[in-house]
């Protein structure tokens, strides 16, 4: 948030890495030794319009399962999102591994500071994610990844995904659009999230993570 500041009021001698945190003690959990930390919901009731369906989320594991065999994703949330984990767990098995609604925000630091790279949403794990130097690959849909996400600074280790509508961006602290609702959370069809398919998320998803750093990926 300091460096988003700093680039809207014109300095630019900053870079994401003057603020990165130092690596954490590794969790308390039996993870594997690579993982991707996975978000796939808000975990809060009043910024679900921030959630792209779950059945989106499960076209686009299958997808990516398919074509990277191997990989494995720790899914991060808290005692909202159990029910979207058990779904998960129940259609990928052990790909995936659900700690959500089993850590404290010092323990899902941990899980994000040890994890080669963050796939999941706008919200509190992306700017955590980031804040430990990883790899970010984020879904957007009312909010401005302008004001609030991270590819402007780095577009080789972040990437904000998202439609291109007239509507855009209804949640702003900038000159939000509001053309279409003046309140996100009150949007009709929440078109932004809702249409945007599996299908191009993990097109470009693929395309991301086949250019970043050996390292990395």
């Amino acid at each position: 948030d300091a460096i988003q500041n700093l680039q809207l009021i014109g300095e630019k001698n900053f870079s994401l890495a003057d603020l990165e945190i130092p690596i954490m003690p590794k969790p308390d959990f039996d993870l594997p030794a690579e993982y991707i930390a996975l978000q796939v919901s808000s975990g809060n009731p009043e910024i679900a319009y921030k959630n792209w369906p779950l059945d989106h989320w499960i076209e686009f594991l299958t997808q990516t399962f398919s074509n990277y065999p191997g990989k494995q994703f720790v899914l991060l949330g808290n005692e909202n999102d159990t029910v979207l984990a058990e779904k998960l767990k129940a259609e990928f098995g052990t790909k995936i591994i659900s700690l959500a609604g089993k850590t404290n925000i010092t323990q899902a630091m941990q899980v994000l500071s040890h994890a080669k790279m963050f796939v999941g949403l706008d919200g509190g794990l992306m700017h955590l994610a980031v804040a430990f130097g990883k790899a970010t690959f984020t879904l957007w849909g009312p909010s401005s990844e302008v004001l609030y996400g991270y590819q402007q600074f780095d577009a080789v280790l972040h990437q904000c995904v998202r439609l291109n509508l007239g509507c855009f961006p209804c949640n702003a602290w900038i000159e939000p659009n509001q053309s279409k609702t003046k309140d996100p959370a009150l949007c009709p069809d929440h078109a932004c999230l809702r249409q945007l398919s599996s299908q191009e998320v993990f097109k470009r998803f693929s395309k991301y993570v086949n250019s970043l750093p050996q390292h990395v990926w």
